[in-house]
């Protein structure tokens, strides 16, 4: 009896400890997380700075590299901003964060990646990591059963980090920061002439994605967009699902479970309150449109996305939304 106690206060002591050591990093900022967050600063400065109501554009990065905010913004006659950064953030947090810009009289367009149809409450080193820097309140709009996947899953390389505070410094190199985004919040240098031979060779390691095999349909993924799309209702703003950009793949047509996927995701959406507009296949494009991800598109292709884009969403945007969105 005496052990087991024993045992059993150790497993205590070693899970208070583990505890301590996050709670003394938390806030402080890491160079892993840290263009992220410049990513977000800016273009929630840009957001302050636009009047009436709005176009804004949420998602990960397929909508930093694949949407021109500037075409949806003449086409549309309302200041538009894309606020999509990194998907690897997941679901949840690209939903909180959007809460934050968002406005009666807004409509949102949400070409979310298919990863966050498929989100299982599962943290990744970059949700852990930002968490922990930038964005601690996030982490208590979490479940408790994803609080405690967070906590269980953290790296000590990444306490290490904290303590070390190695992002004090704003990033201004590299392919990913606020460096190299516009004024509308679009991603700059992923034209053509930008791809060298590492973006090639990211192009040429590209293999297929299984979300169909990932995917239930009781994935807590539903949960989410239900609670977010309730609340955009409530506070009178019109949101729009429609596919994210994506790499065209044979497996996509040809497998079964995959196939069915991408067919029956429109009407699954709908079926859980979403506003659902276009057809995967439609916007999934050959390997020679992309920039460096199966979700990045280049510069040139983004203007052809963006006009297949306007052309699938018509002349006026207020049709998609509900009457408590109307203008």
């Amino acid at each position: 009896m005496r052990f087991f106690a024993g045992f059993v206060s150790g497993i205590v002591i070693l899970a208070l400890l583990w505890l301590l050591a996050i709670y003394g990093q938390i806030g402080n900022p890491t160079a892993t997380s840290r263009w992220v967050y410049d990513a977000y600063m800016k273009k929630e400065a840009i957001v302050k700075k636009t009047s009436g109501r709005r176009l804004l554009i949420v998602a990960g990065s397929n909508a930093l590299f694949g949407i021109d905010s500037k075409i949806l913004k003449r086409r549309y006659g309302r200041d538009c901003v894309n606020l999509g950064v990194n998907a690897g953030l997941l679901l949840p947090y690209i939903l909180y964060r959007a809460r934050r810009e968002l406005a009666r009289g807004d409509i949102v367009l949400l070409p979310l990646e298919y990863s966050m149809y498929v989100y299982d409450g599962e943290p990744n080193e970059q949700i852990i990591g930002f968490t922990y820097a930038f964005d601690p309140a996030f982490f208590f709009e979490l479940g408790w059963r994803e609080r405690i996947e967070m906590l269980w899953k953290t790296p000590l390389s990444r306490i290490l980090e904290g303590y070390l505070q190695t992002g004090r410094k704003a990033i201004d190199y590299g392919l990913y920061g606020a460096h190299h985004i516009d004024d509308n919040g679009d991603q700059k240098a992923n034209s053509l002439k930008d791809i060298g031979k590492e973006e090639r060779a990211a192009l040429a390691a590209i293999k297929p994605e299984r979300y169909g095999r990932e995917y239930h349909k009781d994935a807590i993924s539903w949960r989410y967009l239900e609670a977010f799309e309730k609340w955009a209702r409530r506070n009178g703003i019109c949101t729009i699902y429609t596919p994210p950009v994506f790499m065209d793949n044979p497996l996509y047509h040809n497998d079964a479970v995959e196939r069915a996927f991408y067919e029956n995701l429109p009407q699954e959406a709908r079926k859980h309150g979403l506003r659902f507009v276009g057809n995967p296949y439609e916007f999934m494009y050959p390997k020679e449109w992309f920039f460096n991800t199966d979700y990045h598109l280049n510069a040139e292709a983004r203007r052809k996305h963006t006009a297949r884009l306007v052309k699938l969403l018509g002349d006026d945007l207020q049709r998609y939304c509900s009457e408590n969105c109307r203008e």
